[in-house]
Order: C-alpha cells, then structure tokens, then sequence
C-alpha cells in the first residue's frame, strides 16, 4: 500500500515528463479529429458516388430488339 501512495505521489509531485505527456494527449487529440474527419469523408463521397450512379442509371435507354 505505501509502494502505490509513493508512485501517485511521485506521479502528481515530479514533471520530468510532462512535456512527453502533453505530446501524447496532442497527437491522440489529432488522431481522434482525424478519424472523425475520415468517417465524414467516406460518408460524403459514397453518398456523391451513389448519386452520381443513379443519375448515369436514369440516362440509359433500351435498345430496341
């Protein structure tokens, strides 16, 4: 039990890394926007490609046998 008061203290106490860790929350910050984006993204373009498809679908005529 003292092991673990020393280490959260030590944790809340000492900064040697607390530039590593601020770093890391950025690039995780970046990581979930970028991820969030790509879902939009994707949405988008299928959404413009089935529109797209349907359009060119509606333009074809059958030939006469």
């Amino acid at each position: 039990m003292a092991f673990v008061i020393s280490v959260i203290r030590r944790f809340i106490v000492e900064d040697d890394a607390q530039d590593l860790m601020e770093y890391v929350l950025l690039c995780s910050f970046i990581a979930l926007v970028g991820i969030l984006v790509w879902q939009n993204v994707v949405t988008l373009l299928g959404l413009n490609y089935t529109s797209f498809n349907s359009g060119t679908q509606g333009l074809w005529e059958n030939p006469d046998p």
